[in-house]
């Protein structure tokens, strides 16, 4: 008689303990979707609030007549976001196709007196 009550028990707590693996299972799968889901919604969020900024940036500049010095500008500014990525490595400025500064010119005219009075 006690053997018999002996093996209920048994299998009653073998069961206990596989009911508990299997709500302790579907809870961290429950836990590990509703993390994802979080996680696509805040990237979703947060590419829809950079798309406005672009768009808003991209409206004002069509619609202020900005002129090149100030593109200059805002590209130098953003030069610094661009290089945290682990993939920029290389960075080419553009030259601007127009004659150099005066400050430019003078450079090089004394940069050539050098050389000829030596």
């Amino acid at each position: 008689m006690r053997a018999e009550r002996d093996r209920r028990a048994a299998i009653l707590t073998a069961e206990g303990t596989k009911q508990a693996a299997i709500l302790t299972a579907e809870g961290e799968k429950q836990s590990a979707v509703l993390k994802a889901e979080g996680a696509r919604q805040s990237a979703i969020l947060r590419a829809e609030g950079e798309a406005k900024a672009i768009a808003t940036v991209f409206d004002a500049i069509h619609k202020g007549d900005v002129d090149q010095k100030l593109l200059s500008y805002q590209y130098l500014q953003m030069l610094p976001q661009l290089a945290q990525g682990e993939a920029n490595k290389v960075f080419v400025i553009p030259r601007s196709s127009r004659r150099p500064s005066p400050d430019r010119r003078g450079a090089r005219q004394a940069g050539r007196g050098r050389s000829q009075s030596s």
